[in-house]
């Protein structure tokens, strides 16, 4: 009786697998800064085992918006992607994009890069 009230507790207790949200068309539309930093970018989306799924929107975001981002930095956006690729498993995905944008960084932060990497 004891083991069953245990089991029956445990299950109960377990949460629910992550459901995650796939971005919508105006976050897709939104300008960079707003995408990357703000509220309503792909931030909103970053819940824990959602990883892979945000770094797919970012990448999804970087293809769809490639002529308005001509010209932009999109260096962090990338790191972004790369970060969140690195946390979803993605390994060789991730350390690529880390290393895209490094020699373009100041002698201060490719350190940081190198180290992250």
């Amino acid at each position: 009786m004891i083991l069953i009230s245990m089991l029956a507790a445990l299950t109960l207790a377990q949460a629910a697998p992550t459901e995650c949200k796939p971005p919508d068309a105006a976050m897709l539309a939104l300008p960079l800064e707003d995408f990357d930093q703000g509220d309503g970018g792909w931030r909103s989306l970053d819940v824990p085992d959602c990883e892979a799924v945000v770094a797919e929107t970012i990448a999804r975001y970087r293809v769809q918006n490639r002529e308005a981002l001509a010209g932009q930095d999109t260096s962090t956006l990338v790191w972004h992607e790369g970060q969140l690729r690195a946390a979803a498993g993605q390994t060789e995905a991730a350390i690529a994009l880390m290393l895209a944008g490094r020699d373009a960084e100041s002698d201060a932060i490719q350190p940081y890069v190198d180290a992250s990497v």
